[in-house]
């Protein structure tokens, strides 16, 4: 028996001597914004072959990734977690904003704040962000030393008051992870005790220096888009601008951190740049990770300890929910206040209107229940503002008044002359609604409009409206339906000539075909119905151009010209985009149209057929599609043009 127990003494100083004698390998990450997804790719690569990591150190996105990894996150999961973000709201604060605004500017009262925030230093203040580590990180201590995490972690930010790099080894996880990942003048800065902290990317964007004081023997280092930074970049956007000049500044230091590296992985990145968020971009970066790491899979492989589930176990509190990786990941976790109210500005510019700018104040919108206000003012040719008072009772229930005021300066196609039509709208509306927040909106009301033509005209609207929209982006959509029902009765009084209504039916769907192509069908229908046949001129079918409502409520868009041009009672249109995606942002599109309108269901037969054909070109900037076409119908038997850039409204 002593010796069974001498020998099992034996063997076990042999097991810790060699567990002592395995030299510590750090892993590396530099900093990339949407290029650091590659990084995920060789993490998964790393976990499959059982290559033991004992620390992280990242900069930026690699604080990201590894701040994730050491919290207790496998490789797999970070790739599902990547994959499934609405990145343009996390990166935008909240995206751009029903699909048209290019700043948002949250303020509103937060504890130890005044009512209205200082204008801030960034262009996004990073709620979105910091929200998503709320929820991926439930329960992490407030205050912690970062050795003690399930694998050791440290991450690299800049102290814009010192004039110094700043290395976290502890304190707010999620804090320090924020600071190192902000970028100048994009993501408001991180102030700490005294400091205002910005991306580390700055001065040290692959800290492999920090890991050797940590005291790493090995050093995997993972540098996207080495060793491209040999060839000649492209350069052909903001973001790779800033990429260059970073790249020429920091390299120096950069490459000595290269040359103290022992394992070198450089993922290649394409054309891809640090705004690179699009779900496709993010697929490729964490595909290129994978296959970057295997071309050092002798060198990997020497170090390999073992392979299978990883057993390292979760900062976080998996009972909070944050261990599920779908779409409401970490739904139950309580969330750090946000503000409530924004300030948020747009503009573009087209062959139609020249220039426009957009302006919404929008105060106490984020909130579940109480009073809300809404304020939108369109500054062009066609000047146009609202206001939208409501209460919500909760899960989107809610009452509420407005007011729209529209100035309107229409160019209108009547037979072979090109009109301009002038006059002015008031409008005002009480309504309950109920908006969900899967994308369907339920309004009905009543609304009392006066319009200025030659003279005033007022009337009485009762309305309904349901709309469901999943489209998975508003200019450049890859998947999803729109739908929308309204209905509208105005009775016989004030200046009403009878009694006349009006029911509109409209649908798109997109059909994607493989990676690079869509089809994008699409069918309008509107009646309206008069007792007497008399219908005034601002409730009549308008149809025309690529902008919905444009110049008129219920005008219709169309693919083969420009203007409005007004049609019969009943209406339907049909049209089929087919949209070819040309590199990363570059899109053809060829537009078949055909409509259909009549003065009255029985007399379907003196209908007249309008058919259209449009081939369009876009490139989807970051201040929104740089887009021209030209069109052509039978109906105009002219050539048209129409250029713009920005997102319309």
């Amino acid at each position: 028996m002593k010796k069974a127990v001498v020998i099992l003494f034996l063997l076990l100083a042999g097991v810790l001597s060699a567990m002592a004698a395995r030299p510590r390998v750090a892993l590396v990450l530099s900093g990339g914004g949407a290029k650091g997804a590659a990084h995920v790719g060789v993490i998964k690569v790393l976990e499959e072959k059982g290559v033991p990591i004992d620390m992280v150190v990242g900069t930026s996105m690699g604080a990201v990734i590894g701040g994730l990894y050491c919290a207790g996150y496998s490789g797999a999961e970070m790739d599902s977690l990547m994959m499934i973000q609405d990145w343009n709201r996390i990166i935008f604060d909240g995206g751009l904003v029903g699909g048209r605004y290019l700043v948002r500017i949250p303020f509103g009262p937060q504890s130890g704040e005044k009512a209205l925030s200082a204008f801030p230093s960034g262009l996004v203040r990073g709620t979105e962000v910091e929200a998503l580590f709320e929820r991926l990180l439930p329960g992490v201590p407030d205050s912690q030393d970062f050795d003690t995490m399930p694998t050791r972690f440290a991450c690299v930010s800049v102290d814009l008051v010192h004039k110094k790099e700043v290395v976290h080894h502890s304190g707010n996880l999620i804090e320090a992870i924020r600071a190192s990942m902000s970028i100048p003048l994009f993501f408001e800065p991180v102030r700490k005790d005294g400091m205002v902290l910005i991306d580390g990317g700055m001065l040290n964007n692959y800290p492999v220096d920090v890991a050797r004081a940590m005291g790493a023997d090995i050093v995997i280092g993972v540098k996207v888009g080495e060793p491209e930074y040999q060839k000649e970049p492209e350069i052909n956007d903001m973001f790779s601008v800033g990429d260059e000049w970073l790249e020429m500044y920091l390299r120096p230091k950069t490459e000595k951190n290269i040359a103290e590296t022992d394992i070198f992985i450089g993922p290649s990145i394409g054309d891809m740049n640090v705004m690179s968020f699009q779900k496709e971009c993010i697929r490729q970066l964490i595909d290129n990770g994978e296959a970057a790491a295997r071309e050092v899979l002798p060198q990997l492989e020497k170090l390999a300890v073992s392979s299978g589930q990883d057993s390292r176990g979760t900062l976080f509190d998996p009972e909070s929910g944050s261990g599920e990786i779908s779409s409401d990941v970490g739904s139950k976790v309580s969330l750090a206040p946000a503000k409530k109210s924004s300030l948020s500005l747009g503009g573009y510019f087209d062959t139609e209107e020249i220039i426009a700018g957009r302006v919404n104040l929008a105060l106490n919108q984020s909130a579940d229940k109480g009073l809300k206000m809404n304020l939108i003012a369109k500054l062009a040719w066609n000047l146009q503002a609202g206001v939208e008072c409501r209460y919500d009772f909760g899960r989107g229930f809610g009452l509420g008044v407005g007011y729209d005021f529209r100035n309107t300066n229409s160019n209108i196609f009547n037979q072979e002359d090109v009109l301009t039509c002038k006059f002015r709208e008031h409008s005002f509306e009480a309504f309950f609604g109920n908006r969900s927040p899967k994308n369907l909106e339920v309004k009905a009301g009543a609304r009392f409009q006066m319009f200025r033509l030659s003279g005033w005209s007022r009337y009485l609207n009762f309305f309904a409206k349901v709309e469901y929209d999943s489209r998975d982006d508003s200019c450049f959509p890859e998947r999803g339906i729109r739908f929308k029902a309204e209905g509208g009765l105005c009775p016989t009084v004030m200046e009403a000539p009878g009694l006349f209504g009006d029911i509109s039916l409209q649908f798109s769907g997109v059909i994607p075909i493989g990676q690079k192509f869509a089809l994008i069908a699409s069918i309008d229908h509107r009646s309206v119905i008069s007792g007497d046949g008399r219908v005034p001129y601002h409730y009549i079918n308008w149809m025309g151009g690529r902008q919905e409502g444009r110049y008129f409520d219920r005008q219709f868009t169309f693919a083969g010209f420009n203007h409005v041009i007004p049609f019969a009672d009943i209406l339907t249109s049909a049209t089929l985009d087919a949209r070819a995606k040309l590199g990363k942002k570059h899109y053809l599109t060829a537009s078949g149209a055909y409509a259909f309108d009549t003065g009255a269901y029985r007399s379907v037969s003196d209908g007249r057929s309008t058919f259209g054909a449009q081939l369009g070109y876009s490139y989807d900037s970051i201040i929104g599609p740089l887009s021209f076409n030209v069109n052509w119908s039978n109906l105009t038997e002219r050539v048209g043009f129409y250029a713009s850039i920005g997102y319309n409204f």
